[in-house]
């Protein structure tokens, strides 16, 4: 991280910490807790499927906030999307909780934003440190939040709520030998080498395209194996269509990798005026 700043000449001042803060806010310490309070309500399978279609946000968010070019084929998929959602989640069944949704969508656009604010940076300080400053004040914020869950009144709240999981949070509470590997897992390989690479790829890529991993994200099938409350059958037709918008939002080959502007033509434009640069032209015999 540090090597990356000096390789880059780049300094943090007072206004980047504070965006890198913002960063870790809207990532870290609401999208990813609001997410899992969505599993307490609607069940891994429609959180999973729920989160996974944040690529549609990024896709119109990018568009609103970098200026990021919005096409038909990004309409359609929104429109399967939809489609695909409202087949998995069934609102007309009673035993799924509208709120679990809400609160799915909610960490779902947080997370899109994230993606978003994080490019903005990508490209004038590096992935590696957009994720490791915006992991180390999200974790900062997640720390004091949990600190104020042992606040006696906090804690009555949350409880009276319906919410006693998360009051009186433990911070060190839990960890054993049998679970580091899972531990290690998580922490380490998903969200540290996983948004790493996330913000990496930013670096040369559109927020909207780098943000289609999530199209193949098998959600429904590991909720299942996890054991997951929802039921293969009823979700089976929304699955297909959630599969199907990949297509229609997927970027052309063309798109996808654009070959970069060649130097040589530029200096030769630039050198054709002036004196000739490099090697002189070998004058031919007389």
């Amino acid at each position: 991280m540090l090597r990356t700043l000096k390789k880059r000449g780049k300094h943090l001042n007072r206004r980047t910490l504070a965006y890198f803060s913002l960063l870790g806010l809207t990532g870290i310490a609401l999208s990813m807790p609001i997410l899992q309070l969505s599993i307490l309500y609607a069940g891994s399978g429609v959180a999973a499927v729920l989160f996974s279609c944040n690529p549609v946000f990024v896709t119109f968010l990018a568009f609103f906030l970098l200026g990021e070019p919005i096409r038909p084929r990004h309409i359609a998929a929104l429109l399967l999307e939809v489609a695909g959602t409202v087949a998995i989640i069934s609102p007309w069944n009673t035993r799924l909780s509208m709120t679990g949704v809400a609160l799915a969508l909610l960490s779902t656009l947080l997370f899109s934003v994230y993606g978003v604010m994080g490019k903005r940076k990508c490209a004038e300080y590096g992935g590696v440190v957009v994720t490791c400053f915006s992991f180390l004040f999200g974790s900062l914020i997640t720390l004091a939040l949990i600190l104020l869950t042992h606040i006696p009144a906090v804690a009555s709240a949350l409880t009276a709520a319906g919410l006693s999981s998360f009051a009186n949070i433990p911070i060190l509470a839990g960890y054993t030998l049998q679970n580091l590997p899972c531990v290690l897992y998580v922490s380490a390989g998903v969200a540290g080498i996983g948004f790493c690479a996330y913000f990496l790829a930013m670096e040369s890529q559109p927020a909207s395209v780098v943000s289609l991993v999530y199209f193949f994200k098998p959600a429904l099938p590991l909720s299942w194996l996890c054991g997951s409350t929802v039921k293969p059958s009823p979700s089976i037709w929304g699955q297909a269509l959630f599969s199907s918008w990949r297509g229609p939002c997927a970027p052309s080959s063309r798109e996808f990798w654009k070959p970069k502007a060649s130097s040589s033509g530029h200096n030769q434009a630039a050198a054709a005026p002036g004196a000739p640069v490099g090697r002189k032209r070998e004058q031919p015999a007389r």
